[in-house]
């Protein structure tokens, strides 16, 4: 937000994100049974995509409208680990979803999001701007951010590694979803993740199933208002765990 809100890669064109892995039980160390996960009322896009949207809609504001593509991909699942291990699970939710996104102002993103990658080192967000890229890593615990600039003026081009103050801190690696709703009470400040912001993450993951199943591009009806980078409740650079 702070590198976006400065114009450190200018006017955002498109962002693609990323929220899929092989799904729970797939590893080692299941505490429990996952199958679940695979079943009607379940699946990715319940479970972990409104992580990523809640990413770049932050930066970039509500999306316009969408369309989307959603298939299963792997019918039949065998779980890895634990109390339920071996068991195999028939697969009746989409587990394979990609989704276009217009957030107006001629910007567009991706997100793929699903229980099909089994690995992957691509950044989990990419912000590309007419100045510069940034990627981030990490998922919903940002532990890298890089930077890359070609600046014609100063010479200056390739890729940085950007600091992140207090990166062991717990509050640089969390939303600041508490601390938010503390200085909502007692100051009246402006919640980071208000409840317009959720309901739209929301619409935004039910209008993706009905964009996917009617092969068409669904306008989104909720917005929510935009937090400032200088509206954040906490300075990263001072945070300490007491």
């Amino acid at each position: 937000m702070q590198l976006v809100s400065n114009g450190a890669i200018g006017e955002v064109s498109l962002v693609r994100t990323t929220c899929s892995s092989m799904g729970p039980g797939s590893g080692h160390g299941a505490p429990t049974d996952f199958s679940w996960f695979y079943q009607g009322g379940a699946g990715e896009m319940s479970s972990m995509t409104g992580y990523g949207l809640i990413k770049m809609t932050a930066v970039l504001g509500a999306v316009k409208s969408l369309a989307a593509t959603s298939c299963i991909s792997m019918p039949e699942r065998v779980m890895r680990d634990g109390s339920a291990k071996g068991k195999r699970v028939q697969v009746d939710v989409l587990d394979n979803n990609v989704m276009v996104l217009d957030f107006g102002n001629n910007t567009l993103g991706t997100m793929d999001t699903g229980y099909v990658m089994m690995a992957s080192k691509a950044p989990d967000m990419e912000l590309f701007g007419t100045e510069g890229v940034i990627s981030t890593y990490g998922g919903d615990q940002v532990d890298r951010i890089r930077l890359h600039k070609d600046d014609w003026n100063t010479d200056v081009a390739g890729w940085q590694d950007v600091d992140i103050p207090s990166l062991d801190s717990r509050w640089a690696k969390h939303s600041s979803t508490l601390p938010s709703l503390t200085d909502a009470v007692l100051d009246g400040k402006p919640l980071v993740n208000g409840p317009r912001h959720m309901a739209h993450v929301v619409e935004v993951i039910e209008k993706t199933w009905i964009a996917a199943e009617s092969r068409q591009t669904v306008d989104l009806a909720t917005t929510f208002p935009m937090v400032s980078w200088k509206d954040l409740p906490i300075d990263t650079s001072t945070a300490k765990l007491v």
